[in-house]
């Protein structure tokens, strides 16, 4: 007998025993298997083996799923922040809001006490006339 014959043979019959046991194993063991369980079980097959191959996927269903976890973990992380930065930038519109109108007011009180110069007269609106200045006929209305 050759020594090709004879590594013929023994690849007939080692792919032989790879497809019993194959057939024989059920594929959702993989998916329970530890981080230190796969490899262990993988070493035990053949690099060309189906085990071997059913091991390759399961190493890339899991890198795949740490994968889409995290990308949603960071999708939801952005998304709060979103909604809390929007929510900030009102509330502090609203704020700077009240106090510039607060400035304002301020700003004529004081405008309305210098020209009147007296500082113990009532601060009136600007849509008061004062006594100096003749109301504007209205348009349309003659002048009599």
């Amino acid at each position: 007998m050759s020594p090709e014959w004879l590594k013929h043979c023994e690849e007939r019959a080692r792919r032989g025993r790879n497809q019993e046991s194959f057939e024989a194993f059920d594929p959702d063991l993989i998916a329970g298997m530890s981080d230190k369980e796969l490899p262990a079980w993988s070493t035990q097959h053949d690099a060309d083996s189906p085990q071997r191959t059913l091991a390759m996927f399961e190493w890339q269903r899991r890198l795949n799923k740490q994968l889409v976890e995290g990308t949603l973990k960071g999708a939801m992380l952005g998304g709060r922040s979103a909604i809390i930065g929007a929510l900030l930038g009102a509330l502090l519109t609203w704020f700077g809001s009240l106090y510039c109108t607060k400035q304002e007011h301020v700003a004529e009180q004081k405008t309305s006490r210098q020209s009147t110069g007296n500082k113990d007269q009532a601060i009136l609106p600007k849509s008061t006339l004062s006594v100096d200045q003749p109301a504007l006929p209205k348009a349309g209305e003659n002048k009599q």
